[in-house]
Parts: C-alpha cells; structure tokens; sequence
C-alpha cells in the first residue's frame, strides 16, 4: 500500500476527529434541513439507515482490500521483473472510514438518544448502563466471531460482515415497525359510558 508518507496508525485519527466534525454538523444542519424538507427521519429510521451505511463500508472495505491484496501481488511480481512497483494508495481508506463513522454516528450516538429519550427518569441511568453493557457484549462476541474467521480471507471476513449487518438491518426494520405502528396508536385508552 502506498502510504504517502502517513503512518497506518495515524489514519485511525481520522474516525475520532470525524465524530467531533460530523455530530455537530449532522445535529445543526442536516437533521434541522431535512426537517424543514418535510424528511422527519425518527430515532429508529437513522439507526436503520446507519446500519445500511455500515454494512456498505464493510462492503466497501472487504473489495477495497481485494484491491491492497491484488496490488501487493502485483508489486510482488513487478519487483521479480525489476519494474516499478505498483500499489494502492492509503487514501482510497479515507471514504470508507467517513462511511463507517457516519454509520457509527447514526447508530450508535442515535441508539443513545433513544434509550435516553424513552427510559422513565427515574431509570435514565439503569438503561444506559444497560445499552453499554450490550455494547461491550457485542464487542466481545465480534472478536470472538473475528477470531475464528482468523483463517479466513480479510476481504471475505469483510464483506461476511456486510452480509451480517444487512441482515441485522432486515430484522431491526420489523421491529422499527413495530415500535412505529404502536407509537402511532398511542397508549391504550380504556373508557367506560357510565
């Protein structure tokens, strides 16, 4: 991989600092705008889309390493020939870590405002914990699962977790649904004509 002189470490700066640019960015002008568009996108509906965004930059990923492994074949077999060699430039990384931290910004800091937004107050705190708790649980089991694809083809591994999230996507839709259509109906009423 060409690295133009940056550090593979150092492109893991990026997602940090995209966070801190694009939470501001999406809270002040893109939510507001799609809203005055008649685009009211609720808490659930960007989880979904945000789960779509990630499961195409694990896409994204998985040919993009396809790429880096390709090139670096080639430069193997351009470097045996004395020719100059050829490899994949490390910005090529750049659009699909912005799409895996926009998927991230539109899952997981939307998941929080909704767990928050939806726990009693009295229970704000528990629930968060909570939400933390699952996320670490999924974090664990994504290294395991990660683990024991180890023998696996990365870019395989890669659009495995594509396939995955997309179908996380399919499922989570059924209950956004769910919870939509009782949302709408509101509480249950209970009326007598005495």
């Amino acid at each position: 991989m060409n690295l133009h002189g940056i550090q593979p470490e150092q492109v893991g700066v990026l997602n940090p600092l995209l966070i801190m640019l694009l939470i501001p960015l999406f809270e002040r002008i893109i939510y507001p705008g799609l809203q005055r568009r008649g685009c009211h996108l609720s808490h659930l509906a960007r989880m979904k889309w945000g789960m779509l965004l990630a499961a195409l930059a694990f896409s994204t990923s998985g040919f993009l390493e396809t790429a880096v492994e390709e090139g670096a074949r080639l430069a193997e077999t351009a470097a045996d020939r004395g020719d100059a060699t050829s490899r994949v430039s490390i910005v090529w990384q750049f659009p699909q870590i912005a799409m895996i931290t926009t998927a991230e910004i539109l899952v997981s800091v939307t998941g929080q405002e909704f767990s928050y937004a939806n726990s009693p107050a009295s229970m704000k705190a528990l629930v968060m914990a909570i939400y933390f708790l699952t996320t670490a649980v999924g974090n664990f089991f994504g290294g395991v699962l990660y683990s024991s694809l180890a023998d696996l083809n990365r870019a395989v591994i890669l659009h495995l977790c594509s396939f995955f999230m997309f179908v996380t996507m399919c499922m989570f839709h059924k209950i956004q649904t769910h919870w939509e259509l009782q949302e709408f109906d509101g509480p249950e009423t209970s009326f007598s004509f005495t």
